[in-house]
């Protein structure tokens, strides 16, 4: 079974509101499914955030969150220009991910089809050719 991980996409520069909540986003998907902490470009090696559960005392989901670093969350968010998020897939193909499910989010509506766009023709390219 071949590793996969489903990241969080915004292809383009975020203002800091949205930045906060795509971060937001991803501290509540990496409490949810700790174990792609590894996909983020930790290695396959990396003990997962799962461990780190078990051994703690039943916490909360928002205490959970909370325990999420903020440079974790910001590990595994693929946002930025096209070149910066080529960039950051290639930091998980790099710790061993083959397969990666973009959920676009915080996407305004007059973005979607521009970050479809984006994704289709500049991003896809890109790994492609690397």
């Amino acid at each position: 079974m071949e590793p996969c991980l489903a990241v969080i996409y915004y292809p383009f520069e975020p203002s800091r509101k949205a930045y906060e909540n795509i971060l937001n986003g991803a501290k509540h998907y990496l409490a949810t499914y700790p174990d792609i902490q590894w996909s983020a470009g930790l290695g396959k090696d990396h003990s997962g955030w799962r461990t780190q559960q078990l051994m703690c005392k039943q916490s909360s989901w928002d205490e959970l969150v909370e325990r999420v670093p903020d440079s974790l969350a910001d590990s595994t968010i693929i946002y930025g220009r096209a070149e910066q998020c080529i960039d950051r897939i290639a930091r998980f193909a790099d710790a061993g991910c083959r397969h990666m499910i973009f959920e676009p989010y915080w996407i305004e509506k007059d973005k979607v089809n521009e970050a479809l766009e984006i994704a289709g023709k500049k991003i896809k390219r890109g790994i492609q050719s690397a």
